[in-house]
């Protein structure tokens, strides 16, 4: 396994949080959840969703600052051990179908944005995760739109490597690409 590990759509509430360290001993997760504003007592618990957890190896803590920045859906952390500081922004963006899918995705959008002003001067930023937005089809949608102008404003990247299909139609029928991987310089992974 990796040395920083981005998860999305965890499901886990606040109070069951720590519970993913379960999962990966040697590893400390900032972890966020649906109902960190308002948290949810185990006994109302629904059918989980959302969530987003950014987990490194416990031998690296020392080089790592959790940011306070992003809602539920964007986690961030700090990497100190490299001549540039690195900001890596796990992201979980909200998936199409209700009412107001597009504005949460565009809202979503402009969080990260603030995020990549606030730091871009002075850090390297990745960001990955599901993002439900593809730019890889002939006909975008208004969220792949916004997804594909949101990656031309802020002069982003995405590594060779992160060209294939992350979704697949459980009848088999269709497959897309809804999680990327994106760079503010093509060198951060060289």
């Amino acid at each position: 396994m990796g040395d920083i590990i981005i998860l999305q759509e965890h499901w886990l509430y606040n109070f069951e949080k720590f519970e993913i360290q379960d999962f990966l001993p040697g590893y400390s997760c900032f972890v966020k959840c649906v109902d960190d504003a308002d948290p949810l007592p185990p006994s109302q618990r629904p059918r989980g969703k959302g969530g987003t957890a950014i987990c490194y190896k416990n031998n690296i803590a020392h080089a790592i600052e959790e940011q306070q920045d992003g809602s539920s859906r964007v986690t961030v952390v700090k990497l100190n051990c490299r001549t540039k500081p690195l900001i890596i922004i796990g992201v979980y963006m909200p998936c199409s179908g209700s009412k107001n899918a597009d504005d949460e995705f565009k809202a979503v959008l402009e969080e990260i944005g603030e995020i990549i002003y606030k730091f871009k001067p002075t850090c390297d930023i990745i960001i990955a995760g599901d993002v439900n937005a593809s730019i890889m089809k002939e006909n975008l949608s208004r969220r792949d739109k916004l997804f594909l102008d949101f990656i031309h404003e802020f002069e982003l990247h995405i590594p060779e490597s992160n060209e294939c299909d992350t979704y697949f139609h459980h009848s088999g029928k269709c497959s897309s690409r809804i999680d990327y991987i994106l760079l503010s310089n093509h060198h951060i992974i060289d």
